[in-house]
């Protein structure tokens, strides 16, 4: 069927908000979907939540968690073309989003569509800044995006000739458009499918997360960090970010952000220099950097 899809959604004790993502889904319009959930060990509500919309859930033990090569596992399971890409906590704000996303696929030569995600009402001033910045409503989207899963659709004979890369913990959205586009595909990205979905990560969160990026940046990139370039960053964020929180008079917050600029541009360095040393020596183990 031409409006058929396949949704994945990944959790991991999601119970809270599960539900909202799950009926959301369920409520899109003009698409034939199946729900595919794939929890990773979940102790709370959200196994039984997810069996109230689908009974296609794959198990898996949490402790063994890689996104690329869970994705990489679950998709030749899926018998659909088109498949579509929804986090846990991340709601579908239109009833036409997957529709949207969907209309782009009958073009052959683009491999994926993602999607814009707006932020959760309680998002600090820096991370609403940041998400207006990478997902504008037009079509012109920030040049350093390639894909983003929160929200997106894929061929799945494109992800046939390249899978999900593994050599990171993250960012594996990120590896494969770019080299979908180097093999002459597009990836578009569509405004007009929207969800909410944005994070207040704490300092742990906050370092992980700039960690897998800049080692997932290394290999994607061959990208590198002096010390110069952190300090440089370190202040420019500073700045940035203390600014949009004056603006808006969140005061307090704006001076706990020149820490948390600190952390999240050492987070970024010391994930460079960690792949760095790993290619060196040929080191294949993934530093498990959780920032969810």
């Amino acid at each position: 069927m031409r409006n058929k899809i396949a949704v994945v959604v990944r959790t991991y004790n999601n119970e809270e908000i599960l539900g909202k993502t799950l009926k959301a889904i369920q409520s899109q319009k003009k698409v034939d979907l199946e729900i595919y959930v794939i929890d990773s060990g979940s102790n709370d509500r959200t196994v039984e939540i997810a069996s109230l919309y689908t009974n296609e859930i794959f198990h898996l033990v949490s402790m063994k968690y890689h996104p690329g090569k869970v994705l990489n596992k679950i998709i030749p399971e899926i018998e659909c073309e088109n498949i579509v890409f929804v986090n846990s906590d991340t709601v579908l704000l239109r009833e036409d989003s997957l529709y949207n996303l969907l209309e782009d696929m009958e073009n052959p030569f683009i491999a994926a569509s993602y999607g814009r995600q707006e932020c959760r009402p309680d998002a600090w001033p820096e991370v609403r800044r940041a998400y207006k910045k990478t997902f504008p409503e037009s079509n012109n989207t920030a040049e350093w995006i390639t894909l983003s899963l929160p929200l997106a659709c894929i061929k799945k004979s494109i992800w046939m000739k390249r899978k999900f890369y593994v050599d990171s913990w993250g960012s594996e959205d990120t590896e494969w458009g770019k080299y979908i586009e180097s093999q002459g595909y597009y990836i578009k990205y569509n405004f007009k499918a929207v969800a909410m979905h944005s994070h207040n990560y704490d300092i742990r969160q906050l370092y992980n997360r700039s960690f897998v990026e800049g080692e997932a940046d290394h290999y994607i990139y061959d990208r590198s960090v002096s010390y110069t370039t952190f300090i440089r960053k370190v202040i420019g964020k500073s700045i940035r970010d203390c600014c949009v929180c004056f603006s808006e008079y969140a005061i307090r917050h704006g001076v706990s952000t020149l820490f948390r600029s600190f952390v999240s541009e050492l987070g970024y360095l010391m994930g460079v220099r960690n792949a760095y040393a790993r290619v060196l020596v040929g080191n294949k183990n993934v530093p498990m950097k959780s920032y969810q």
